[in-house]
């Protein structure tokens, strides 16, 4: 989804026609779990369609490539614009301009992006089916509820990512810990005191081990990756949102369109200290210092 954002903002900036290119099969995991392609839930403007040769090519990290890649980019007149840096906003597109066609390569993880061209990506980020079943339950459910507030928890393939922080070169999970968690319902408790939390995880089970006890839970189940946009919808419909180091609750919570909304996010992305990026977050956003407590 950020790869959307910034995509319709280079193509709206340059005047060019906006194509997404759907991964291979292959492709569509993370560390061994399954994230398949789910933009086409969403009422995008842009032609999706399948990956060809000359994407493979260009979309390529490896080194043995890089010669064909050259060789095909001087010719076609095609430019691969590589992400400067990750987390960080870039708009300097001088570089692109009389370029024919452009591929993006990155994976352009910025706030400015999604709201340089906000009335656009939230027109495009309407869910195209209605919710069934289960998920129209949980919707019905969350709509009654005095003040629902989602609170995210990314496990699954963050209990396999390690980093080392610091000198000491202890290794630091990238799981939240619980004391972010504490700060952050505390925080919730305070400002709204007639508040449900309503939980969402691809490990609800773990979850359950990391929440404090003796608060007011809704366990949102059942959606797998094949409809994980439930989720998301789900999570959007929330009055306030405690997110986790994770995209997904990013976009959950940017997807609720309130104006009122508190969005309560982790300061440390990697959980390590050196992993603050101030341009992930948007303006308004209440930043919780997730540093280890016993460093």
């Amino acid at each position: 989804m950020f790869e959307y954002a910034a995509g319709l903002y280079f193509a709206t900036q340059l005047n060019k026609q906006l194509e997404v290119v759907q991964p291979l099969p292959q492709h569509a995991q993370w560390g061994g779990f399954s994230r398949p392609f789910q933009l086409s839930q969403f009422a995008v403007r842009a032609n999706i369609r399948n990956t060809k040769f000359l994407d493979r090519v260009f979309f390529s990290g490896n080194v043995r490539v890089r010669p064909l890649q050259l060789a095909i980019k001087q010719l076609l007149q095609v430019e691969v614009f590589e992400e400067p840096a990750s987390y960080k906003f870039h708009s300097d597109l001088s570089k692109l301009l009389y370029r024919p066609k452009i591929y993006m390569n990155g994976f352009w993880q910025a706030a400015d992006y999604a709201f340089a061209v906000e009335s656009i990506l939230r027109e495009e980020y309407r869910f195209k089916f209605p919710p069934r079943g289960r998920n129209q339950a949980y919707l019905d459910h969350i709509s009654h509820l005095k003040c629902p507030i989602s609170i995210h928890l990314r496990i699954g393939d963050y209990g396999l990512i390690n980093h080392s922080e610091g000198s000491s070169k202890k290794n630091v999970s990238m799981v939240l810990r619980e004391s972010y968690y504490t700060k952050a319902i505390g925080l919730v408790a305070e400002l709204f005191p007639e508040h449900t939390l309503v939980v969402f995880s691809d490990d609800q089970r773990a979850a359950r081990n990391i929440l404090p006890r003796g608060k007011d839970y809704l366990f949102i189940e059942g959606n797998d990756a094949m409809n994980a946009h439930e989720d998301l919808r789900l999570m959007s419909h929330c009055r306030h949102h405690i997110i986790a180091n994770s995209t997904f609750s990013w976009w959950g919570a940017w997807l609720n369109p309130d104006l009122e909304k508190k969005v309560f996010a982790p300061q440390y992305w990697a959980n390590t200290r050196c992993s603050y990026f101030p341009d992930l977050y948007p303006v308004g956003w209440t930043i919780i210092d997730n540093s280890n407590p016993n460093p």
